[in-house]
């Protein structure tokens, strides 16, 4: 029976015109909240696969969410999390002190 339907399907000219969505239907978009002050809500974002520069391949961005300020810093190509929160607490925590939650 189903390769009957599939024959069929294939077969019938509306059948390929006329494409159905798969997926959930969207639900109500929920925006982020807004934040108070700056250096207190932060993206953080890697640019990996990059050309090596003195052995770094890769950039680690974060942005204030607030003022849409920028501080990027460079990591070797095998980097951990400790590594991570060492550049983290380089780069952000010594100028802006460290967020709150």
């Amino acid at each position: 029976m189903r390769e009957d339907i599939q024959r069929f399907v294939l077969a019938c000219v509306d059948c390929q015109h006329s494409k159905y969505e798969t997926k959930k239907a969207a639900g109500l978009l929920c925006p982020l909240p807004l934040p108070h002050a700056p250096w207190e809500d932060l993206s953080l974002d890697f640019i990996v696969g990059l050309p090596s520069y003195q052995g770094y391949t890769t950039i680690l961005v974060v942005v204030d969410r607030f003022s849409k300020g920028i501080h990027l810093g460079m990591l070797q190509p095998h980097y951990t999390a400790y590594k991570v929160a060492l550049l983290f607490v380089d780069i952000v925590g010594k100028l802006h002190g460290m967020p709150r939650s």
